[in-house]
């Protein structure tokens, strides 16, 4: 609150909830179910004559970079967003967006600490949301960096569930389920990775579902339908890296459905020499995705 006179004029609440409007505008005109991109960030331009509208209208660029692929154009574009926040709200809004987009440009290191400063002023502001979001990227950028041992209580894992986004939770529980299946505890992951699935499907995020349902093959689920697990690996707009891995899974436990050959078709598109020595994927490292079968942690 900057003065008496914004209190009375009910400002702050009324550019929150503009700025709640274009944030939306934006992310449909992402999806293609509104205005096209450029006219829903002229709107956002609008805006910006203000640190917090100039943050934002950064941050939105910058999810257009990440629907785009353009990983390290998003991850700049957010370092900016977070810069120009004049509030600590705003600030937050970058946080996530920047965590996220770390994760996605192999920055696991920063992403870690992207993810505990999350946590913070998460906590400080009263939001849980983002406090798990948070939480959710400290336990994946740890797995990601090559760490075996990352594990959360289930009172964490039971605020997931209830105050997270249902694609941070699913996020987690993926991490959570790939480090409890390289430790050999098949049946937690398996666990994790069918929470993972439910979580990626009321995001409906098929490419998300997908990968955590190949796990679940992984660690010894018999139920799964292979082919419709293969068939949303491969539809338009999944990351190739999804894809793949999908298939090293599958393949790893001789499940992979017709069409679904040993070795990977192309590492177009992976970019693999981007992950650190000792670092991984979504679920295996770069080494487990080129070598086919991948040996299932665990087995001899």
């Amino acid at each position: 609150i900057h003065s008496l006179d914004d209190l009375e004029r009910g400002t702050i609440a009324e550019d929150r909830v503009e700025a709640a409007r274009v944030g939306v505008l934006v992310r449909c005109a992402n999806l293609g179910r509104a205005l096209p991109i450029e006219e829903a960030l002229a709107v956002a331009e609008a805006r910006a004559h203000t640190p917090d509208g100039r943050s934002q209208l950064l941050s939105l660029r910058g999810l257009v970079a990440y629907a785009a692929g353009d990983f390290d154009a998003a991850a700049a574009l957010q370092r900016e967003a977070r810069a120009a926040a004049g509030t600590r709200f705003r600030r937050l809004i970058a946080l996530s967006n920047l965590a996220v987009a770390c994760l996605a440009a192999d920055a696991a290191v920063e992403a870690a600490a992207l993810g505990e400063e999350l946590r913070v002023l998460g906590r400080e502001l009263r939001l849980p949301v983002f406090e798990r979001w948070g939480f959710m990227t400290t336990i994946v950028a740890a797995y990601r960096s090559g760490r075996d041992d990352v594990r959360a209580e289930a009172e964490e894992r039971e605020a997931s569930r209830m105050l997270a986004e249902d694609l941070v939770h699913a996020s987690l529980c993926l991490a959570l389920a790939a480090a409890a299946w390289r430790r050999g505890e098949a049946a937690d992951a398996r666990t994790l990775a069918e929470e993972s699935v439910r979580a990626a499907r009321a995001a409906r995020r098929a490419d998300a579902a997908a990968i955590a349902a190949a796990l679940a093959v992984a660690t010894g689920s018999p139920e799964a339908d292979t082919a419709a697990i293969w068939d949303e690996a491969t539809a338009p707009g999944v990351h190739p890296r999804v894809r793949e891995q999908v298939r090293a899974l599958l393949v790893g436990v001789s499940r992979g459905p017709p069409g679904c050959a040993a070795g990977p078709e192309s590492t177009a598109g992976l970019r693999l020499e981007r992950i650190e020595p000792g670092g991984r994927l979504d679920v295996l490292a770069p080494n487990e995705l080129l070598s086919y079968p991948p040996r299932s942690p665990g087995s001899p």
